[in-house]
């Protein structure tokens, strides 16, 4: 419930890509959440050094960076769990295991090795530190970008941008990768409905899992004192919630007693009325009047609209619902949350549906919203929410629909 409040607000993605003549192009882009959306706050395309980079984000935020290019190696091997000084030898053979940074990204059956010199990526990393960034992660390669694969509108099983080659089968692993700078995306790419630069990729994917790091996986070096700096910022984050849920239950606490006290009035009030009524001789007419009222107030509160078929609304939904898509509740006539707390009475969203429920990908959720507005009762439909429940793999989303 509370696991947005923990995700970091902003953060600069870069990439880092290592010419062969040691130079570095520089690829960046700051993404800023709010509740359950993301946008992009700037892009920024090949620049060349870091000083540039710090003339254009001057605030100086949080960084995940990505390194790819000279000087990277890369590895793919049958799976294994983790790197250890037994099996670096294997890997990487006569080398020397605390001389490196690795990266393990599992896919299926394989695991894609990324290794650098501690030394080149302290030097880029210390660069950056000493502009003021404070790097919260560090990854190596074009790996990332698993993590924002299903947010893209590419549905074969070859994916291409900016060079990087990646083939995966129906189930989203990958099978190979290669880079070839020739290579280019044959048509442009979209992140959901927002178009986004092919070389945009990398430092957006490692913005993004920088973002939900706190509650998901992350396709990252470990770094030791990297990863603190963020568990320190995140437990920061933590710290000030909690005192945030404190000040709430003890303002609810304060409510219920204002709202027991008034309820208690209104009572006593409500009884000297009614005996004071059976005296009066027009005491039936005005309790009958009363109650008439009550129930009309009543019947609005239920949601009562007219004899609409509401069974046969919820019979059309399902009746087009994709195989991929589930649902898990359906409410009509919700209670809005925000109007009732405003009046201190139950207010409900009127003619409207909401479905909640989990789809692997949003796309079969977005051809069952099209499908939807065709129907002639429908006035609007929108999705209100998509995101990945990390726990079942699944995204959860909510529609919302006005008939």
């Amino acid at each position: 419930m509370f696991k947005h409040y923990l995700r970091l607000s902003t953060v600069i993605g870069i990439s880092v890509q290592v010419n062969s003549d040691n130079s570095t192009t520089i690829q960046a882009c700051k993404i800023r959440t709010s509740k359950n959306s993301l946008d992009f706050e700037r892009k920024v395309f090949d620049i060349n050094s870091f000083e540039e980079l710090a003339g254009i984000f001057p605030s100086k935020d949080f960084l995940s960076v990505n390194i790819y290019g000279k000087g990277i190696l890369q590895k793919q091997i049958e799976k294994i769990d983790e790197i250890t000084q037994a099996n670096f030898e294997t890997i990487l053979p006569n080398a020397v295991f605390e001389d490196f940074y690795f990266q393990n990204f599992i896919s299926g059956n394989f695991s894609y090795i990324s290794i650098i010199r501690k030394k080149e990526a302290e030097k880029y990393l210390s660069a950056l530190r000493n502009l003021g960034f404070l790097p919260i992660m560090l990854s190596i390669g074009p790996f990332p970008v698993q993590t924002v694969l299903p947010q893209l509108n590419v549905y074969s099983e070859r994916v291409v941008f900016d060079g990087h080659i990646i083939q995966k089968n129906k189930e989203n692993e990958w099978l190979s990768y290669n880079y070839d700078s020739i290579e280019k995306t044959p048509f442009p790419l979209k992140v959901e409905n927002e178009a986004i630069d092919e070389k945009l990729l990398i430092s957006y994917a490692v913005a993004f899992q920088a973002v939900f790091a706190s509650y998901s996986d992350s396709i990252e070096a470990h770094i030791p004192y990297i990863e603190a700096q963020l568990k320190n910022v995140i437990s920061k984050k933590r710290t000030q919630l909690t005192a945030v849920i404190s000040l709430i239950l003890f303002f609810l606490i304060l409510l219920v007693n204002f709202f027991v006290f008034s309820s208690l009035q209104t009572s006593n009030k409500l009884m000297s009325s009614q005996l004071g009524d059976i005296s009066d001789e027009n005491s039936d007419t005005k309790n009958i009047e009363k109650i008439i009222e009550t129930k009309e107030n009543n019947l609005k509160i239920l949601g009562w609209d007219d004899d609409l078929n509401k069974a046969y609304f919820i019979e059309q939904l399902a009746k087009n619902l994709p195989d991929d898509v589930s649902w898990s509740s359906i409410e009509i006539n919700p209670i809005d949350l925000d109007q009732s707390r405003n009046t201190r009475n139950i207010k409900l969203l009127d003619r409207t549906i909401t479905v909640s429920g989990f789809s692997e990908k949003i796309v079969p959720v977005n051809l069952w919203i099209l499908t939807i507005k065709d129907k002639n009762w429908v006035k609007s439909v929108q999705l209100h929410d998509y995101v990945i429940d990390q726990e079942i793999n699944k995204g959860r989303f909510t529609v919302l629909i006005n008939f």
